[in-house]
C-alpha cells in the first residue's frame, strides 16, 4: 500500500495521497509520528492530534469519535489531553504514548502484552499515565510493535510490554514474556544513553560517546551483529565501533544508523523479498549526500534529512519540560506553582554541569545543593514570605506532591534519579516552618523500597554539615510543634473523645517524623562531621509527655507508640527521669512483695516468723566501712537490692531519709577507690582504672560494681573519678585511643605521635616490637601483643600496635575485674533505660556535673519556710554573705554541707531547690542541714558578721548525723 509523504508547508501539513486533509489547527506542527495503522502529530501548543485506525483505541478517546472504534480520516484532537501541554508524542504498533510538561507519560490504545505499562494485559481504549513512573524527569519515548520505553533526564532506560524476543532488554532468565509495568534496561545505566529507537520487536539505543546498542530480535539481521540470533540483553554493534554514530532509527525488522561525517549504515530486512543482511553496510547517498545526515524510519521505509545537526531534533531535551530551577516566582506565581506540585521538576533541577549528575548511585547524587539552596531560600523564599496567600499556596502543593507519591501506587518512585526531590525539597524555605510538610516527607522516605532507602541515605550520608544539620533541625522542630499541639482544651466530658481522637492523629503524624530522625541518627554517628546529640533531643519532652506513663506502654507493650524507642530524643534530664521511674517501679514491686509475704506469713504462722524488712538496710561502722559494706552485700538475695537502700551507721541515731546514703557513697568510694587500697591505679590524669597485678579476688571487684549500681539505682552522686572507658564498657561499646589519652596522656600522645609520623625511618628508629612492659610488684615483665611479639611496628603496622596496645591496657589487662565488676553492676542497676544511654550521660548521672555551678540559680530557686517580712534582712545578709564572703571552694563545701555531695545532679543547679527555714534558737548555735530534704535551719543571727562566722564553721564540719 502507499505510504502517504507528508511535507510542511508554513503553519498546516498536507496530505498528497488521494483527499487532501488539513490539520484542524492554526499552530505550527513540531512533531509527526507514524503508527502501525494510525498517525500523531504534536503542535507548538503542546496539542495533540490523531488520525487512522482507532481499533485498539490507539487515536485516545475523541470529540468526534463517532467511527465506532474502527478509525478516523479526520485529523482531530485527542480530548483528554487537551488540559495537559504536550511535549513529545510516541506511536507503536496499536498503542501510543505522549509526554507531557509535568513529565506524565500518557499511554492509550492496544494492551494486550502490557505495552501501556498498566500492570495488567487487558486492552482497553482508556487514557492513563503510566504507573510508577511517578518524579521521574523524562527526555525521550518510544513505541515498538508491543513494547514501549522511556529515557530519563540522567540517561535511566525503563521499558514494558513484551518481552518475548528479548526487546526490552532487561534479560529473560525468568521466563517472562511480558512486563506490564516498567523495568529498568540496567545493561545500560552506565552507558550514557541519548538516544532509544523501537522497530517492531527489537530496540537500539545510541551513547553519548557514539555506540549503537541493539537487542531484541534478530532473525531478520536487524540487530548487525553479523548474526540472525536474538539478544534478550543489549549487545554493541561491533562493526560500527571505530564510527561514532550520533543517532539511529528502526523499522519494523530494519535499523539504521547515521554516524558522524554523514555516513548512514542499515542492517536488517526492507520488504517480505528483501534478502537479510545481518552486519551494518553502508547506504550511497545521491547528490548533496556529503555532510551530516538525520535518520527517520518506520515500517519498511526510511527518510534521510542532509544538512542539519544529526543530533538536534533526536537527542536535545525537549523544550517545555517544567523544572525547577526555571520558575519565576515574581513573574510567573501559577507557573510556581504548578512547578512545585510537580516531583520531576525537582529531580532535574540544579544538576551538575555535563555528565556529572548522571548515573545517580550510592553517595553521588549529581546535584549543586548550594545553588538550589540559594535559589530557593533567596528568590523562591522572598517570594513567598512577602505574601502570605502565595506561602500557603506553595505549601499546600508542596504537601499535595509528597501526598500524592506515598498514596498513590502509580506515582511510585521509579529510579533513585527521583530520589533528588527529597534532598531539595528539605531546602525549601517553607521546610522551616513546622507544618504538614516535614510529616509527609518522612513518610514518604519511610515507604521507599530498600534499594532507594539505601541509596537516599548514602547520599544523606555525604551531605555537608550545614545540609544535613537543616533537615535535622526541621524535623525536630516539627516535632516540637506536634509535641506543643497536645495542649488542646480536653475541659469536661464533652471533649474528652476529641481528645483521644486529636491525639490519635498527632501520634501518626510524629511517628513518621521521629522513624526518620532515628534514621539520621544513625548516619550522624558514623559521619565525620558529626552534629552534637543535644541537636536530637526535644527538651520539651519532659514537659509534653507523662514519662511513666510512656515507660509502662514501652515495657508492657513493644508495639504500642512510645518515645522510648526513640531515645536520642531524650536529653540528659529526661534520661535521668526515666532512670528514676524505671528504679521506682522497681522498688514499689519489691515494697509490695515484701509486705505481702510479711501479711500471709503473720497470717500463717503468728509472730513466730521472722519478718522481712521492705529496705535494703546496710549497718556499717565508719571506722570499718568496707568491712560492713562487703559483708552485708555478700549475704543479700539479688532481690534485696531492688528494694529501697537505708543506711545505718552504728553509734549515731540519725534516721535515713536520704542524707546518711549520700554520706555512706562519698566515703566508701573515697576509701575503696584509694591505689593504696590495691585494687585500682591511680594515673596523672588523677583518673583511677584497675590494677592488672592486684591480688583481690573478681567478687571484690563485683561488689564494687554493686555499690556503683546501688548508687544509680537509688539516685545518688557518687563522684567516681574513673574515666569515659569505664563508661562506655558498661554499656558494651568499643574503646579507643581517645579513652587511652584521657586515663593516660603520656602514654596516649605518644602512641598519637606514632601515628601522625610520616616517614617509615621515624617509625622505625623507635625500635618498637609487638609487646608491652608491665610492673608486676616492681618487677618488669615483658607481655605479647600478637602472635609474633618479636615483629618490628613499622609504617605499615602501626595501627595494628596501636590498636593492640589500647586493646591490652583497656581490655585484656582487667578482664576479669571488669567482667566481675560488671555483673555487679547491672545486678543493681539492670535497667531497661540503661542502653539507651550514651557514655557521657551515664557519667554524668553517676558522677553529676563539676564544672556547672550556677550559684544565682541557686538563690532564685531557693523555697523559704514559713516566710515572714522579720526575717528578710536575714535572708538577706545570708546571700550577701555566701556571694561575697565564701570563695568557690566554700561555696563547692556549703553544696556538699546541704546536700551530702559537692557535684550539681544533670538537671543543673535548679534541681538542688534549696529549703531556708528560719529557726527559734540561741544565736550561738550552728545551722543546721537536713541533707535528706537540702534544708537549712538557719538561726536569728543579729547581724552579718556573726551570721558569717557561724556558717563558716558550719561548713567546717560535714561528716557525721544526729537528731536535731
Amino acid at each position: 500500500r502507499t505510504v502517504p509523504q507528508w511535507r510542511r508547508r508554513g503553519r498546516r501539513v498536507r496530505a498528497s495521497a488521494g483527499s487532501r486533509q488539513v490539520l484542524a489547527t492554526s499552530s505550527r506542527v513540531t512533531q509527526l509520528e507514524a503508527g502501525g495503522r494510525h498517525s500523531l502529530a504534536l503542535t507548538s501548543e503542546g496539542q495533540v492530534l490523531a488520525w487512522g485506525s482507532n481499533s485498539c483505541g490507539q487515536l485516545g478517546p475523541r470529540a468526534d469519535d463517532g467511527s465506532g472504534g474502527g478509525g478516523s480520516l479526520r485529523v482531530g484532537p485527542v480530548t483528554p489531553l487537551m488540559g495537559h501541554r504536550a511535549v513529545l508524542v510516541a506511536a507503536g504498533g496499536g498503542h501510543s504514548l505522549v509526554l507531557t510538561a509535568d513529565h506524565q507519560v500518557f499511554a492509550f490504545g492496544d494492551n494486550s502484552h502490557g505495552q501501556l505499562g498498566r500492570g495488567h494485559c487487558q486492552t482497553g481504549s482508556g487514557l492513563a499515565p503510566v504507573r510508577r513512573l511517578g518524579g521521574l524527569p523524562v527526555r525521550q519515548i518510544a513505541c515498538g510493535g508491543r513494547h514501549s520505553f522511556v529515557l530519563s533526564h540522567s540517561a535511566v532506560l525503563l521499558a514494558w510490554g513484551s518481552n518475548d524476543r528479548g526487546q526490552l532488554g532487561c534479560g529473560t532468565e525468568d521466563g517472562n514474556a511480558t512486563r506490564p509495568l516498567p523495568v529498568e534496561c540496567s545493561a545500560l545505566r552506565n552507558r550514557r544513553v541519548r538516544r532509544i529507537a523501537c522497530g517492531h520487536d527489537h530496540t537500539a539505543a545510541v551513547t553519548a560517546d557514539g555506540g549503537l546498542f541493539t537487542f531484541g530480535a534478530g532473525d531478520l539481521g536487524q540487530l548487525g551483529h553479523g548474526s540472525n540470533s536474538s539478544e534478550s540483553l543489549p549487545r554493541q554493534v561491533a562493526e560500527l565501533m571505530g564510527s561514532r554514530v550520533v543517532t539511529a532509527d528502526c523499522g519494523t525488522s530494519v535499523t539504521y544508523a547515521s554516524c558522524q561525517g554523514g555516513r548512514v549504515y542499515a542492517f536488517g530486512t526492507v520488504g517480505p523479498s528483501a534478502s537479510v543482511c545481518n552486519k551494518p553496510w553502508p547506504l550511497t547517498l545521491g547528490p548533496g549526500g556529503a555532510g551530516d545526515v538525520d535518520v527517520s524510519a518506520g515500517g519498511g521505509r526510511a527518510f534521510l534529512r542532509v544538512g542539519g545537526p544529526p543530533m538536534a531534533a533526536k537527542s536535545s531535551i525537549p523544550e517545555g519540560l517544567l523544572s525547577l530551577d526555571s520558575c519565576d516566582p515574581d513573574g510567573d506565581w501559577p507557573g510556581c506553582l504548578a512547578i512545585a506540585a510537580c516531583p520531576a521538576a525537582y529531580a532535574r533541577a540544579f544538576l551538575l554541569p555535563d555528565i556529572e549528575h548522571e548515573n545517580p548511585r550510592p553517595g553521588w547524587h549529581g546535584l549543586d545543593l548550594d545553588a538550589a539552596a540559594e535559589f530557593l531560600q533567596k528568590r523562591l523564599g522572598a517570594a513567598a514570605v512577602s505574601n502570605p496567600e502565595r506561602r500557603q499556596e506553595l505549601l499546600a502543593a508542596q504537601t499535595e506532591l509528597l501526598t500524592d507519591l506515598t498514596e498513590r501506587e502509580e506515582a511510585h518512585l521509579a529510579d533513585a534519579e527521583c530520589l533528588r526531590l527529597l534532598l531539595l525539597l528539605p531546602l525549601s524555605p517553607e521546610f522551616e516552618s513546622p507544618g504538614p510538610l516535614q510529616p509527609a516527607l518522612a513518610e514518604l522516605v519511610l515507604r521507599l523500597p530498600r534499594p532507594l532507602m539505601t541509596v537516599l541515605l548514602s547520599w544523606i550520608m555525604e551531605l555537608r554539615l550545614r545540609h544535613f544539620a537543616r533537615l535535622v533541625r526541621c524535623l525536630i522542630r516539627a516535632a516540637q510543634h506536634l509535641l506543643a499541639s497536645s495542649d488542646c482544651d480536653a475541659n469536661g466530658e464533652a471533649n474528652e473523645a476529641a481528645k483521644v481522637d486529636a491525639d490519635e492523629q498527632r501520634i501518626r503524624r510524629l511517628r513518621p517524623c521521629l522513624d526518620f530522625l532515628k534514621r539520621l541518627h544513625a548516619l550522624n554517628s558514623d559521619r565525620r562531621d558529626r552534629l552534637p546529640a543535644s541537636s536530637f533531643h526535644l527538651a520539651e519532652i519532659r514537659d509534653r509527655v507523662p514519662l511513666e506513663k510512656d515507660y509502662r506502654a514501652w515495657t508492657e507493650n513493644r508495639n504500642q507508640f512510645s518515645f522510648l524507642k526513640y531515645p536520642f530524643v531524650f536529653d540528659s534530664h529526661a534520661k535521668m527521669e526515666l532512670l528514676k521511674v524505671d528504679a521506682r517501679m522497681q522498688m514499689e514491686q519489691a515494697f509490695r512483695e515484701a509486705m505481702m509475704f510479711n501479711l500471709f506469713q503473720g497470717f500463717t504462722f503468728g509472730a513466730i516468723f521472722d519478718m522481712r524488712s521492705p529496705f535494703l538496710v546496710l549497718r556499717v561502722a565508719r571506722q570499718a566501712l568496707i568491712q560492713d559494706a562487703v559483708v552485708s552485700l555478700s549475704s543479700c538475695h539479688p532481690a534485696e537490692l531492688k528494694k529501697p537502700l537505708r543506711i545505718t551507721f552504728k553509734g549515731e541515731e540519725a534516721v535515713d531519709e536520704g542524707g546518711l546514703t549520700k554520706e555512706f557513697f562519698l566515703l566508701i568510694f573515697r576509701q575503696i577507690l584509694d591505689p593504696v587500697y590495691g585494687m585500682f591505679t591511680c594515673f596523672d590524669s588523677n583518673l583511677v582504672w584497675f590494677n592488672h597485678s592486684t591480688l583481690e579476688c573478681p567478687e571484690n571487684f563485683s561488689l564494687i560494681g554493686t555499690l556503683l549500681g546501688l548508687a544509680i539505682y537509688n539516685s545518688i552522686l557518687a563522684a567516681v573519678p574513673f574515666p569515659m572507658a569505664l563508661f562506655k564498657k558498661l554499656l558494651r561499646q568499643p574503646v579507643a585511643l581517645d579513652d587511652l589519652k584521657e586515663l593516660d596522656p603520656t602514654v596516649g600522645n605518644s602512641l598519637q605521635s606514632l601515628l601522625d609520623a610520616e616517614t617509615a625511618n621515624s617509625v622505625e628508629e623507635l625500635e618498637l616490637n609487638f609487646e608491652i612492659e608491665t610492673k608486676m610488684f616492681d618487677h618488669v615483665q615483658r607481655v605479647p601483643l600478637s602472635a609474633s611479639p618479636e615483629d618490628r611496628v613499622t609504617l605499615g603496622n602501626r595501627e595494628s600496635y596501636v590498636s593492640a596496645y589500647v586493646d591490652f591496657v583497656l581490655n585484656r589487662s582487667c578482664r576479669d575485674a571488669f567482667d566481675a565488676f560488671q555483673a555487679g553492676f547491672e545486678r543493681a542497676c539492670g535497667s531497661p533505660v540503661l542502653p539507651l544511654l550514651e557514655p557521657q550521660e551515664l557519667q554524668a548521672i553517676i558522677n553529676g556535673e563539676s564544672g556547672c555551678f550556677d550559684w544565682d540559680q541557686l538563690e532564685q530557686g531557693a523555697i523559704y519556710v514559713n516566710p515572714s517580712p522579720d526575717y528578710q534582712q536575714l535572708i538577706a545578709n545570708f546571700w550577701s554573705v555566701f556571694h561575697q564572703d565564701l570563695d568557690e571552694d566554700n561555696k563547692r563545701r556549703f553544696l556538699r554541707f546541704l546536700t551530702g555531695s559537692d557535684r550539681v545532679p544533670v538537671q543543673g543547679m535548679s534541681a538542688v531547690r534549696l529549703r531556708i527555714q528560719v529557726v527559734h534558737c540561741s544565736p550561738r548555735c550552728l545551722p543546721v542541714a537536713h541533707t535528706c530534704y537540702n534544708m537549712l535551719d538557719l538561726p536569728r543571727y543579729p547581724d552579718r558578721e556573726t551570721l558569717r562566722q557561724k556558717l563558716l564553721l558550719a561548713i567546717d564540719e560535714t561528716e557525721g548525723f544526729s537528731l536535731v
